[in-house]
């Protein structure tokens, strides 16, 4: 589903696991983190060729009915899949992942002192084998391997979804608050347990998890919310670096533009 759900709720539930190639990028697409796939249809016209394909929004669509509706599509996808009912999860994909994201709230992992408690870093290094059941590792796993080939636009969706916040409505719950979502992003940048965890991945999903791990402790300085101190500046030019010797990233050239303005920020103020 999605190194959290975004790279802390999100990364862990689509890219924890994907070694797949990314897409080629689309001739002629100029796409944009906010931009996701097309509505998923109903089963069994859905296949993996169709998947990838950005949606544009209608012109009477504000951004928070269309990322709740693409959000609502994505589940409504999955819930179609063959391989998600032999699961047999006892309940719609939507209503599972709420519960994960309930967990994961409720037990967030410390982003920073495991240099004062060496403890900390095997608690972080098992956080998601201690926090989610073994059925949500499944369920995690499955997606991953039968839906892993377009994890840039299903991790360009859930940030859209998570940055939002108070922005746009969640009369359902699903939204972790934005503190919480803070300390996953500490957490796979600036502890050992976290580290080694993101450095377990293939290579892109590394990336990609430590790329949104970035805006969200980025978005926490520009808000004051940078609670634990947490100096993200070491992590952005070998990020750079590393997403420019990756031309198939479909959103290669928004990464890298997000990242020069986030070097040309922290520059500024030292």
């Amino acid at each position: 589903m999605l190194a959290v759900i975004f790279a802390g709720i999100g990364g862990y539930l689509i890219v924890s696991y994907s070694g797949q190639k990314t897409q080629k990028r689309p001739e002629g697409k100029n796409l944009s983190p906010v931009e996701t796939k097309a509505p998923r249809q109903k089963q069994p016209e859905i296949t993996k060729e169709k998947r990838g394909v950005p949606a544009k929004a209608a012109p009477e669509e504000d951004n928070c009915t269309k990322t709740q509706k693409d959000l609502a599509e994505f589940f409504h996808y999955l819930d179609g899949k063959s391989y998600i009912r032999r699961l047999k999860l006892g309940m719609s994909v939507k209503a599972r992942f709420k519960k994960i994201v309930k967990r994961l709230s409720t037990h967030p992992p410390s982003p920073a002192g495991e240099g004062i408690d060496p403890g900390l870093i095997i608690r972080n290094a098992y956080h998601f084998f201690r926090v989610l059941h073994k059925k949500d590792r499944r369920l995690t796993k499955e997606i991953i391997i039968h839906e892993g080939e377009s994890p840039e636009l299903d991790l360009a969706m859930f940030y859209t979804w998570l940055a939002a916040g108070d922005r746009c409505p969640d009369k359902e719950g699903l939204r972790p608050s934005f503190k919480v979502i803070y300390r996953y992003a500490g957490f796979f940048l600036n502890t050992i347990g976290g580290r080694a965890y993101v450095f377990r991945r293939p290579t892109v999903s590394r990336l990609l998890i430590t790329y949104y791990s970035l805006l969200f402790m980025h978005e926490a300085d520009k808000a004051e919310k940078n609670y634990y101190g947490i100096d993200i500046f070491p992590y952005i030019a070998p990020l750079k670096k590393e997403i420019d010797h990756y031309p198939d990233l479909q959103l290669q050239k928004e990464y890298l533009k997000r990242l020069n303005e986030m070097e040309t920020y922290y520059l500024q103020k030292r």
